[in-house]
């Protein structure tokens, strides 16, 4: 099933995708052409609330996460609203 991919503001998508590593970046497109070539089934989706969900693609420490909606008048299609990197914790390892 083909899937349409649109963007409220695809030119700040790419600019939040540009901060991302390059092998995380290249995961992130492989994903979302993966998306549109055969559907959502092809990756993993949490519910967030309010009809948004999220992907999340992982490389080493760090997470590109997509937000996105289902169009529902358009039925194979979804509507990103804003991707980000999502950094690793950092823990501070207290002197005693």
């Amino acid at each position: 099933m083909i899937c349409i991919i649109k963007y409220i503001d695809e030119v700040e998508f790419f600019e939040s995708l540009s901060h991302a590593s390059d092998k995380l970046r290249a995961k992130v497109l492989k994903t979302l052409l993966s998306i549109e070539r055969m559907g959502l089934i092809v990756v993993d989706i949490d519910s967030l609330k309010d009809g948004l969900f999220e992907i999340r693609v992982k490389h080493d420490s760090n997470i590109f996460r997509v937000i996105f909606f289902c169009d529902h008048v358009q039925r194979s299609c979804i509507v990103v609203t804003h991707g980000f990197v999502k950094k690793a914790k950092k823990h501070h390892v207290g002197s005693s």
